[in-house]
């Protein structure tokens, strides 16, 4: 048996069937599907017995043809299946093919556990730096692990929750899918209306998903203290502080710098990160100083 369990799986040729003492005589040669020449069979070493399931490769070109023509589909298949699941996931068409750039974002899909995993990111820095490709890399990768990821901005969640006031839809099951999914990619916090309504909805999100002890990746241009302001524009400070407050207490924050990569027209953001703690000292929270 060559050293090999007498219940484990493999390919073995005829000859070496009959030479173990498995058969006492092999299977004929079979034909090759596309040229007709005999072939040696491959058998299945299973629980000490062998099944005769396959050939030995031919080489002809009508076998290379099929290869080729089975790798192409599989590949399709691939494509397809990930568009499917970025589409669920609400990822733009633009960031289909993105991949991570910055080692803390890639540090943190790395290390992330489906359903173990409580510790968001806050990811702010100047425009262009890369902050909305990294997030959107980061709910690409979290989506084809199987994690019910979905990328959003505020804007657009108060934007599809206020939709349902005008329809027959439920604005509690619209805003539920954003409570109880498994990963939350917020995109661009600072950028909607700071009305009294926008930061109530805001702060609902913010604390269930804090309650429930589920992830967030927040982007923003401001630090978590200039986000706290800006929200707190029209006099909402107590709750203004109170979305902030849960975002420093469960976000590792990552601050993203350099200049405008869409302006200098480069492709990828360069990872010009550097990791800060929820007051932006430095200090990595949560834990993640291995990031």
């Amino acid at each position: 048996m060559h050293g090999e369990e007498r219940g484990a799986r493999r390919l073995i040729t005829s000859a070496e069937a009959h030479a173990e003492g498995l058969v006492d005589e092999g299977p004929g040669k079979v034909p090759c599907p596309h040229c007709g020449k005999p072939l040696d069979p491959l058998g299945a070493l299973f629980a000490g017995k062998v099944y005769w399931v396959s050939h030995v490769g031919c080489g002809c070109e009508g076998e290379r043809r099929a290869d080729r023509e089975r790798a192409e589909a599989d590949e399709r298949a691939e494509r397809d299946e990930r568009a499917r699941l970025l589409a669920r996931a609400g990822v733009p068409a633009r960031f289909a093919d993105v991949t991570l750039t910055n080692g803390y974002c890639r540090a943190y899909v790395d290390s992330f556990v489906k359903k173990e995993t409580s510790t968001g990111l806050y990811v702010h820095g100047p425009v262009g730096t890369g902050k909305t490709y990294n997030a959107a890399a980061i709910a690409c990768a979290l989506a084809q692990r199987g994690c019910d990821a979905i990328f959003s901005s505020a804007l657009d969640i108060l934007t599809n929750i206020q939709e349902t006031y005008d329809s027959r839809s439920s604005s509690k099951r619209e805003m539920e899918r954003y409570l109880s999914c498994g990963m939350l990619v917020l995109d661009d916090l600072g950028k909607e209306s700071n009305t009294r309504w926008a930061l109530t909805t805001l702060f609902t999100l913010v604390n269930a998903r804090y309650e429930r002890m589920l992830p967030v990746v927040i982007t923003s241009q401001y630090t978590m203290g200039g986000l706290r302001d800006r929200l707190a524009q029209r006099g909402e400070r107590e709750t203004a502080e109170a979305i902030v407050s849960r975002l420093a207490e469960t976000c590792m924050d990552v601050t993203l710098v350099g200049g405008d990569r869409r302006r200098a027209g480069t492709g990828l953001p360069l990872d010009l990160s550097r990791k800060g703690g929820k007051d932006g000292s430095g200090q990595a929270p949560l834990g993640l100083e291995g990031f």
